[in-house]
């Protein structure tokens, strides 16, 4: 009886044995019927591309110093003013729709407290330059400083109606005046112009440095006909188109290095082509004919080109910068073709 379930039990332990050596066999069959999948090849990298400088200058140096912190610019999105149009045109001068305050033109619609402060305290150096000898001031410079000095005129007249905190705007008036008069001399090369001019060098570079500068009386609004001259704006006019906001355009490199300064120059022209709209400084420019509708278009459209140049600026917006710089040219060359 005992070997007989000893048989049995042998018998059931075989069978189990059997079954698994089936099964097995069946598991490596089908796993070798299956399609192998080929070996994946180790790829090599691509060498990286070699930027030319013009597809450079369409990138910021530095993006991340550029545009901030991720999380500022999420949250000051919601709050951000849309962007102004950059070629807006209108058919009237835009003196005509200018916001009023303190009871006189919102120069600060125009150009800030800081712009005029700044191009002021520039002047110093730059008019020494031309006044250094009698020989520098007869080759050219009195033309120099003719243009610093119209240019000196209107910003000092600005000053003294200016609705805003701004400084000098108590010796404004006689300084707006003084420059106006050394403007004039200027357009002859001779000592005496020279003499003139240092004089009222020494004036503004005390006033700048904070002194106590005796100034001539005079009214607190200027006569614009009377202050300024035609060339010499138009001088300035030009040196802000061709030798600052062209090249400061060009490239986005260009636009970082020189934010600020675009903001400023167009500031500038902004309030120079606010004076050329004046129909008295059209008249003076010609006496027999009077001012032309015309003109005045063409300063109305430059002022809106330039104001649309310092909202780009500010913006950093390259597109949009270069087609206001783009339409200034534009305006002012149709300009020059009507009456030059």
């Amino acid at each position: 009886m005992p070997r007989n379930r000893f048989t049995r039990a042998m018998q059931r332990k075989g069978l189990f044995v059997f079954a698994a050596l089936v099964f097995t066999a069946a598991a490596v069959a089908f796993a070798q019927s299956q399609p192998k999948r080929p070996a994946l090849k180790k790829q090599s990298g691509a060498r990286p591309p070699v930027w030319s400088k013009s597809v450079l200058d369409v990138f910021f140096p530095d993006a991340r110093r550029e545009l901030g912190d991720p999380g500022t610019r999420i949250a000051n999105r919601s709050s951000a003013s849309p962007a102004t149009p950059a070629l807006p045109v209108t058919a009237t001068p835009t003196a005509a729709a200018a916001t009023e305050a303190a009871g006189g033109f919102a120069w600060s619609k125009l150009i800030s407290a800081a712009t005029l402060e700044d191009e002021i305290k520039a002047s110093v150096n730059l008019v020494a330059a031309d006044l250094q000898t009698p020989s520098k001031f007869k080759g050219g410079g009195n033309e120099s400083t003719r243009t610093s000095y119209t240019e000196l005129a209107v910003l000092f007249g600005v000053i003294g109606q200016y609705d805003g905190d701004v400084r000098w705007k108590d010796k404004a008036a006689g300084m707006r005046e003084a420059f106006g008069a050394a403007a004039d001399s200027c357009k002859v090369a001779t000592d005496a112009a020279l003499k003139k001019a240092k004089e009222q060098h020494e004036s503004l570079k005390g006033l700048v440095q904070g002194g106590n500068v005796d100034v001539p009386a005079a009214e607190a609004a200027p006569k614009w006909g009377e202050l300024v001259d035609l060339p010499p704006l138009m001088r300035r006019l030009d040196l802000v188109r061709e030798e600052r906001l062209q090249p400061w355009s060009s490239s986005r490199g260009e636009l970082s290095s020189h934010q600020e300064d675009l903001v400023h120059e167009a500031e500038i022209l902004a309030v120079l082509a606010q004076v050329l709209m004046n129909d008295d400084v059209r008249k003076s420019w010609d006496a027999e004919k009077g001012p032309d509708p015309a003109f005045g278009q063409y300063a109305a459209e430059l002022q809106q080109h330039a104001l649309a140049v310092v909202e780009a600026a500010k913006q950093k917006d390259l597109a949009k910068l270069q087609a206001g710089v783009g339409a200034i040219s534009q305006t002012c060359d149709k300009c020059h073709g009507d009456f030059q």
